[in-house]
């Protein structure tokens, strides 16, 4: 690296390398898109010492590369990560999509319950409302507090 670079010229360089761009940055660092846009555009706005640590901690970046042109952009381990999180691990994605599903099954499940406590505790229609389809969706964890009699009401 020429240490004759700035420090915008490297903030610049370290965006660039982990396939970002300047609003993916800003985001990710808790910065504003202004801020970015002006250190890259122009070398004589002074960067804080709070925006260069705020991208090492977002990005594991090393504050002394960023300060002073020496030692590794990145710290131990991180190139690797900044890498796969910037073209979109598939590993985070299939996590995300496995528990938005398990989320959305859980939340009709609740919706349906919250129905049938609604019938039972207002005593609509018939006492004996429930089909053997109904209480074959119910799960077993939910039955035994339900048909105990730990709920009944005199």
């Amino acid at each position: 690296m020429n240490m004759k670079t700035s420090v915008n010229q490297r903030i610049k360089e370290f965006r660039s390398e982990i396939s970002l761009n300047q609003t993916q940055f800003a985001v990710k660092a808790g910065l504003s898109l202004p801020t970015i846009s002006g250190i890259e555009s122009n070398n004589n706005t002074i960067v804080s010492e709070r925006t260069i640590m705020a991208i090492c901690k977002t990005f594991n970046g090393n504050p002394e590369w960023f300060k002073l042109g020496k030692g590794d952009k990145f710290l131990e381990g991180g190139l690797l990560e900044q890498k796969l999180d910037a073209i979109g691990n598939p590993w985070k994605d299939e996590a995300y999509e496995t528990v938005k599903r398990e989320n959305d099954f859980l939340k009709k499940q609740t919706e349906w319950l919250q129905g049938l406590i609604n019938n039972l505790t207002q005593k609509t229609g018939n006492p004996n409302f429930l089909k053997a389809s109904d209480v074959a969706e119910i799960p077993y964890y939910f039955l035994s507090g339900v048909y105990s009699g730990a709920n009944a009401q005199c």
